[in-house]
């Protein structure tokens, strides 16, 4: 007989700071490259874009060592259960969605990948836009700002040599 582990599957919104023993289903949307973080050299980081089958999207960050230790879990489009993160409020401009919450996987965090026999298909999110609101681009004054950018380039190259 085999052992099954019940566990309350919550949705992404309901995850908010002091609530414990809580459990989502995810799937990694994206999986960033691992960088610097901003203003210290020495911390690196990767980011990841997760979505819960409700379609609210929310962003993990992975810090230092737990980068390695995580290195073969959180691929892209696979499910994972996540439970017990870090939570830190994001700054309303770094917000991905409507969640105000960012989540820090570290070593009380616990990834296990969701076994399903067929991987899922993403589900489709389209933002649309009114035609009048687009911001189309002058390409003729953008192709002769680029071409007097290699202009003054290849004129300082020559003048160095």
């Amino acid at each position: 007989m085999e052992d099954k582990i019940l566990r309350h599957i919550s949705s992404v919104l309901e995850i908010q700071k002091g609530i414990r023993g809580w459990t989502v289903l995810v799937q990694v949307i994206e999986r960033g490259h691992v960088h610097n973080a901003q203003g210290n050299q020495t911390k690196k980081l990767r980011q990841f874009l997760l979505i819960d089958s409700k379609g609210t999207k929310v962003s993990a960050i992975l810090y230092d060592n737990y980068i390695r230790f995580f290195f073969n879990m959180l691929r892209a489009f696979k499910r994972y259960f996540i439970s017990n993160t870090s939570l830190s409020k994001t700054l309303a401009a770094n917000r991905v969605g409507d969640y105000p919450l960012t989540w820090i996987i570290n070593s009380t965090t616990l990834v296990e990948p969701y076994p399903e026999p067929m991987p899922l298909t993403l589900p489709c999110t389209f933002d649309l836009a009114c035609f009048n609101e687009l911001l189309v681009a002058n390409t003729n004054i953008l192709q002769s700002k680029f071409i007097f950018r290699i202009y003054s380039t290849l004129q300082l190259i020559n003048s160095t040599l």
